[in-house]
């Protein structure tokens, strides 16, 4: 792998402003105004403290104001959104699912600051309820994320089509369809489908809106809206009619329910104007009588890192084994990307090799140097394709657009090299006649030492005059032997517990069923027995009577 990246997605300072244009507070109170402007500067020390952190790690980086980003984001391994949940929500609408997200809450609420002007104003801050960091522990979670001793999860999102459109964002809390007024009615249907047929009957709505919510979501404003909070990574999707007018109970009892994921929800909106409001006030899509919405979650994931207070019961129970688990699954994951990553770099080598195709034309040879300027070309694939020749060669190219974007790429390169080479150049296998090298130094964590000198512009690396190639090749090869076994190992270890959890419940049960049978056949034989001394009894009695 390559050097990571990561992108710093933050809270603009301006939210914290709350002057007039004579720069004159709004507010009355001076308290209030010290506690705003106390609150800017808890954020601004909190987006710096997370700037120095990352000066400090081996990594790219680079840092934006949630303001200035409209696009989605590409081209990076992990976003860390620095403020609050809204700036949580808005980084996630600009995520696809193969980018993590980390959320730092730069500005914790104090309870003895609440405590102390609870009687004046409410002092609460930010809440951070899927914020996995804050700044006193930030330092420590990147670590742990860089080193893949920790793994993110993946929250069910929700898409909405109107019309059959689907929209670009994706709703990770929850949506508002209602009128622009909110003291107006609006006016709806809706009815629940699975597989394209009906599997609800038809409900009609006059109310001031429809709410659904994501799992996610189900803990926000559903919840205080009556619903009820659901498991972090259910697929389920849960939705209210907002204060239905209906004097019929039957019609109540349809108003809040949940959405499976092999279900939707259709609703037909016959109200003159309307809007879907998406994770809060921002962003709003408008919609007009006759449109039809349709919500589901058949969304791309979100993969995030949650606080410990969110994490599943099994991996709070199963602890550093389940972590495990999840880091050997990463480091195969990460395999295959790397795989496809080969594959994409040889193809576009072959390409730039064909001296009768693409190499005299400048755009598409342009183009080509700048996908492979987005992609996370590591030591490995410079190995294995061997591009460094073939982009080498450009760097007297006739054009100076590509002899400058060729440079570009092999520095770039050579710095990736660099980072991942710790021994001196005179390096010789172990066993070799000289013991007067220095020793090896090895840095945690990283994969197998190659030699400072490696060219990567060289035609084969099997002819390089050093052996270490060998041994870096058979190391990597160690390497993903010890994944394998390890993985193994880990699944056998679960099997085991597993079994043996059945066979204690089977023996349980067969104690419970053995129990009963003997109570049960102690009263069928007590049953027999008062039976038979009964018909003594009775015979003669019905002799008599005949």
């Amino acid at each position: 792998m390559g050097r990571r990246r990561v992108l710093l997605f933050l809270k603009s300072l301006d939210a914290y402003s709350f002057h007039q244009s004579n720069g004159v507070s709004r507010s009355t109170n001076p308290k209030v105004s010290r506690y705003l402007d106390d609150r800017r500067r808890v954020h601004k020390d909190a987006i710096e403290f997370c700037k120095s952190i990352l000066q400090r790690k081996s990594i790219d980086w680079d840092a934006t104001f949630r303001s200035n980003l409209l696009r989605p984001i590409q081209n990076v391994d992990l976003v860390v959104a620095v403020g609050g949940d809204g700036t949580l929500l808005q980084a996630s609408h600009l995520l696809n699912d193969s980018i993590p997200l980390l959320g730092v809450n730069s500005d914790p609420t104090q309870p003895q600051e609440v405590q102390e002007y609870g009687d004046e104003f409410d002092a609460t801050r930010s809440t951070g309820y899927l914020s996995a960091a804050t700044v006193k522990n930030f330092e420590q979670i990147l670590s742990n994320i860089l080193e893949g001793q920790t793994a993110p999860s993946e929250l069910s999102r929700m898409s909405i089509r109107v019309n059959s459109v689907p929209l670009s964002t994706y709703a990770l809390n929850d949506i508002l369809i209602a009128d622009p007024c909110p003291a107006s009615v609006s006016r709806f249907s809706f009815r629940i489908r699975k597989d394209g047929q009906s599997s609800s009957p038809l409900v009609n709505c006059r109310s001031s809106g429809l709410r659904v919510s994501t799992a996610t979501g189900s803990s926000a404003a559903m919840l205080s809206a009556g619903g009820f909070p659901m498991p972090i990574l259910s697929k389920d999707l849960q939705y209210m009619v907002r204060e239905p007018i209906s004097r019929e109970a039957t019609h109540l009892s349809l108003m809040h329910g949940t959405i499976k994921p092999e279900q939707s929800m259709d609703i037909d909106w016959y109200t003159k104007d309307g809007l879907i409001f998406i994770d809060g006030s921002h962003p709003v899509h408008p919609v007009q009588h006759g449109d039809t919405i349709q919500v589901s979650s058949h969304a791309p994931v979100l993969k995030i890192f949650l606080p410990n207070h969110l994490l599943p019961m099994l991996v709070l129970k199963m602890g550093s084994e389940f972590l495990r688990v999840q880091r050997i699954l990463h480091q195969i994951r990460e395999t295959e990307d790397e795989t496809k990553t080969i594959a994409e770099v040889s193809r576009i080598k072959a390409i730039l090799d064909d001296k009768g195709g693409f190499k005299s034309e400048v755009g598409a040879v342009r183009d080509f140097l700048l996908k492979l300027k987005q992609m996370a070309v590591s030591m490995k694939v410079l190995e294995a394709t061997m591009i460094g020749k073939s982009v080498s060669s450009l760097q007297s190219h006739a054009s100076k657009d590509i002899r400058q974007t060729a440079r570009m790429l092999i520095r770039a390169w050579r710095l990736t090299v660099d980072d991942w080479i710790v021994v001196d150049d005179n390096f010789q296998e172990e066993g070799g006649e000289s013991n007067k090298n220095p020793p090896i130094e090895k840095h945690q964590g990283r994969p197998p030492l190659v030699p400072r000198k490696f060219n990567i512009v060289s035609e084969n690396p099997k002819k390089r005059s050093t052996p270490s190639a060998s041994l870096a090749t058979k190391s990597i090869v160690l390497e993903k032997k010890s994944v394998e076994e390890k993985l193994e190992a880990t699944k056998r270890k679960m099997q085991e517990a597993y079994k043996e959890a059945h066979n204690a419940k089977r023996l349980r049960r067969t104690q419970v069923i053995e129990v009963r049978d003997v109570l049960r056949l102690g009263l069928a034989t007590k049953q027999q027995h008062s039976n038979r001394l009964c018909n003594r009894r009775i015979r003669p009695c019905v002799g008599l009577v005949r």
